[in-house]
């Protein structure tokens, strides 16, 4: 014999069930995004520091006309910008907005096509950045970064 109560009750259960796995999928999307916001920043700063260390180590133990090559991710909604007129670099995205300056001055940006710009801006993508460390008008320890 089949209970009515438990036949009339079940719409309700199924409804609840249906509610509470609504929310814990609706939890989850926002921890799946919250956890791609964190690793696509987390991606950059390390590239980005990555780049500094690079160059600093240069300038550091190498002579005139030495080079390094490194290589820089910028993830989607982020952007990496060269200013040589003011020496700053600038990491934008939704979650971060830095100026830095490095303690090394940088004189020229050298585009993939061989251009030189004064201030350069890098979307989503994958570069090859190669930095080369010399002495020009007198500067004191400039760099040239070139895109390849």
């Amino acid at each position: 014999m089949i209970s009515k109560k438990g036949i009339e009750s079940f719409p309700f259960f199924l409804f609840l069930t249906l509610l509470v796995a609504a929310f814990v999928i609706t939890v989850g999307f926002y921890q799946v995004h919250t956890f791609s916001e964190f690793s696509s920043k987390k991606e950059l700063t390390d590239s980005y520091n990555n780049l500094i260390s690079s160059m600093e180590n240069l300038r550091a133990t190498a002579d005139q006309g030495s080079f390094t090559r490194v290589k820089l991710t910028i993830p989607a909604n982020y952007n990496l910008t060269i200013l040589t007129d003011d020496n700053t670099i600038r990491i934008l995205g939704p979650s971060l907005d830095l100026n830095n300056t490095p303690g090394f001055n940088i004189l020229n940006t050298t585009n993939k096509y061989g251009h030189i710009e004064n201030n350069i801006t890098l979307k989503k993508g994958e570069y090859e950045i190669v930095a080369y460390y010399g002495m020009c008008n007198n500067e004191t320890e400039p760099f040239e970064i070139f895109f390849v």
